[in-house]
């Protein structure tokens, strides 16, 4: 029995320290994620931890421009939906494929689906963190490409809001309404 016990504890700190081994791994790679080698100390860190929101996030946000930034922020999503930034960065990601904001202003130029993306995913971020002013500011920014009327007074709501939470930008824009 004492035998049996003893090993026992044995595997139990053995696997503790392997956790805990991994686990400082796993730092250590996301400290290093900065720069050219984000992509690949992040893919380093879902190879010991594939439920690793942080790294997810990080490769969400460096291949933002294609398809594959969506496909990274929707699995960390899965994982946690809790994430403001996430929901926010999938919310810009949608905003720049609607052609808001870009050179041509034409609403028949905006896509209007990707724009009610935008719209829906930043709204989200807004329910986990009230107290971001751009977050506010850029679901604002959002409405007032929509041609439907109540987005429009969303709009006019989130910058006073972004602005009251400290957004210059949108105070500058609060003002020129008076």
């Amino acid at each position: 029995m004492r035998k049996s016990y003893f090993i026992l504890i044995i595997i139990v700190s053995f696997t503790g320290c392997i956790t805990q081994s991994k686990e400082k791994t796993i730092e250590k790679y996301l400290r290093k994620a900065h720069g050219k080698k984000t992509e690949e100390y992040s893919n380093k860190v879902l190879t010991l931890d594939s439920l690793n929101t942080d790294a997810l996030y990080n490769l969400g946000y460096i291949n933002q421009e294609n398809d594959s930034g969506i496909y990274y922020f929707k699995k960390s999503l899965e994982i946690d939906s809790n994430q403001a930034m996430v929901w926010y960065e999938l919310g810009r990601i949608y905003k720049i494929k609607s052609r808001v904001g870009q050179s041509a202003y034409l609403e028949d130029r905006i896509n209007v689906s990707q724009l009610d993306s935008a719209i829906l995913f930043i709204s989200k971020a807004i329910e986990l963190d009230t107290t971001s002013g751009l977050l506010y500011y850029e679901r604002g920014f959002c409405c007032t490409y929509s041609n439907r009327r109540s987005q429009y007074d969303l709009a006019k709501s989130d910058f006073s809001k972004a602005c009251k939470l400290g957004w210059p930008v949108a105070c500058e824009i609060v003002k020129s309404w008076k």
